[in-house]
């Protein structure tokens, strides 16, 4: 008996290993060499180069004459679709003027100069490797702490990834990928009971996407619970901290001209782009937004899960009868973070709230399969 029993545990555990191998090959083969190249990359690299250079000129002469090399079949479309694009690949101060919006990212575009000079690789080669290598963490990390659960549960994680979209995530030239894998990696360590190094992870995440600052804020709630405020204190102002002071030194551009340039009217230069704030403009952009992203097919998914994930991390709480566990809280506060993230820069794309959305998904398979070792 005992003989059929391990010799079943060890075919578990070679299946789990193969699908999980050749999933990470599914990953690799979809997406090594085959970036999704989008505008923002042309920024990030410059914003890369000007770590090296120091001069905005060069800088935006290089992002742009590298992109032409590898991907001419693309180059036209970036550089000059529209009078925006025109202008910033015609104009390097106009360029530079909306530059601090990709430096506020300070460790993502430190990465790819990191990554860059260590492989020998340009900086767009290195910003897939980033995506490429953070969607397999992604993987890493939930088929880790998930292998000791059923088998049929543990394969069925892997369509629960597709659904996730990691596969065009790790394609994609922004820092999403890897800023959700930060925070994943953050829920992972206070799970495990290691909260400094978790909640290290929090403010780190704050230098790869400053709007991680919604989920960075609601997270530690859960040490007000656990009446934990002098921590709960000195989370939150070091993480106002971080924050101030990386907008401060690269001269972000600031939540309003953010959502007014990306969701209202995108000028051809920052130079003195100052727009004054009004309040019917944004709160018609977020009804527009809102209704688009919930009829359209191809959107609503990623806000139909955020909307259901909230509702039932309601119900968990109900279900606990006043008594909050903390991973039911976190699981709340990414959830809602989405919400509240989409409230305050609607932008449709999925990508904008993976950070929220793989971590809760993890807390969810989490909830349903509770597996022995956590």
């Amino acid at each position: 008996m005992n003989i059929i029993t391990n010799k079943s545990i060890w075919l578990s555990t070679l299946i789990k290993a193969v699908a999980t191998l050749l999933f990470c090959n599914l990953v690799f083969n979809d997406s090594y060499d085959k970036p999704y190249y989008n505008y923002d990359s042309i920024p990030y690299v410059a914003s890369a180069k000007y770590l090296e250079t120091k001069d905005y000129e060069i800088s935006h002469k290089y992002s742009y004459e590298l992109l032409k090399q590898k991907a001419p079949q693309f180059y036209n479309g970036l550089c000059c679709s529209g009078a925006y694009r025109n202008s910033m690949s015609s104009d390097y101060e106009a360029f530079a003027s909306h530059m601090p919006a990709y430096q506020i990212k300070s460790l993502y575009v430190q990465l790819i100069r990191i990554t860059s000079d260590s492989l020998g690789v340009d900086e767009y080669k290195a910003i897939n490797l980033i995506s490429l290598s953070s969607v397999l963490g992604i993987v890493f990390v939930f088929a880790s702490f998930f292998f000791q659960i059923n088998i049929f549960g543990f394969l069925s994680i892997f369509g629960v990834l597709v659904l996730s979209q990691v596969l065009h995530l790790s394609r994609l030239m922004t820092p999403d990928a890897l800023s959700s894998l930060v925070f994943l990696c953050s829920v992972v360590l206070i799970l495990k009971n290691l909260k400094i190094a978790g909640f290290f992870l929090l403010i780190l995440a704050l230098l790869v996407r400053p709007s991680n600052i919604v989920y960075t804020g609601l997270i530690p709630l859960f040490l007000l619970k656990d009446r934990k405020f002098i921590y709960f204190i000195l989370l939150s102002t070091v993480s106002l901290f971080v924050y101030y002071l990386n907008a401060k030194v690269v001269g972000g551009l600031g939540w309003w001209k953010s959502f007014h340039s990306s969701l209202i009217g995108m000028p051809t230069t920052f130079i003195g782009y100052d727009p004054p704030f009004d309040l019917n403009q944004y709160l018609e952009s977020l009804n527009y937004w809102f209704f688009w992203t919930l009829t359209d097919w191809n959107y609503n998914r990623w806000l139909a899960i955020a909307l259901s994930f909230s509702i039932g991390s309601i119900y968990l709480m109900q279900k606990n009868k006043g008594y909050l566990k903390n991973e039911v809280l976190i699981f709340a506060s990414f959830s809602f973070g989405v919400l509240i993230s989409f409230i305050l820069f609607p932008i449709a794309d999925h990508r904008i709230y993976s950070s929220g959305l793989l971590p809760a998904t993890f807390l969810f398979l989490f909830f349903v399969f509770k597996p022995q070792k956590n």
